[in-house]
């Protein structure tokens, strides 16, 4: 089913009166031109609750193996925690994202296209501080009573983002390995060591 046909029912269907969401027709193609655009910035924008749950549980999980945060908290806390966050983050963005229109490039965008430490350095830290303020807002939503445990759920989400690396890039290398030495099994058996 079309958005047209969504937003604007045809007149025979009395009964269902459009939704009104602020959008004129003129502002359709406008919309439609950014979803074709910029695919990959409203994927992303889709994904960010799961993104930022996923970051405030690694973060959190570290910090409770490692005695920082107190053991009587769930898993399901902490994925509230970041989810609520993230989903307010997504709204802003992609209000954002819609009052910019077409995408420009940044400085940033451009680093990381061409390969450069300084723009993946800059992405990261962008990674860390939204990770952060959606634990903040994620934290002030459900009702964290104490301001050591926001603090401490702020410390932990912030470290999510370096926490994923760096278990993506010891996986990754693990892995590798595992294939480095099979391989020179397979070599040496089969040239008859």
């Amino acid at each position: 089913m079309s958005l047209e046909r969504i937003l604007w029912p045809r007149k025979s269907c009395t009964h269902i009166k459009p939704l009104n969401l602020g959008l004129q027709a003129s502002s359709l193609p406008q919309w439609r031109h950014l979803f074709q655009s910029q695919p990959q910035a409203f994927a992303e924008a889709a994904l960010s609750p799961a993104k930022y749950a996923m970051f405030q549980i690694l973060g959190s999980v570290v910090f409770r193996a490692v005695g920082i945060i107190d053991a009587s908290t769930t898993i399901r806390t902490w994925a509230k925690i970041g989810s609520t966050g993230g989903a307010v983050l997504t709204i802003v963005y992609l209000l954002l994202l819609l009052a910019r229109g077409v995408e420009e490039s940044d400085d940033i965008t451009d680093d990381t296209s061409s390969g450069r430490p300084r723009g993946y350095a800059l992405l990261l830290c962008e990674e860390i501080f939204y990770s952060a303020v959606a634990a903040v807002i994620g934290s002030l939503s459900i009702g964290i009573q104490t301001q050591q445990d926001f603090w401490l759920y702020t410390a932990a989400s912030a470290s999510g983002p370096l926490l994923f690396l760096f278990f993506l890039f010891s996986v990754t290398f693990a892995v590798l390995g595992l294939l480095w030495v099979y391989r020179k099994v397979g070599d040496y058996r089969y040239r008859g060591y």
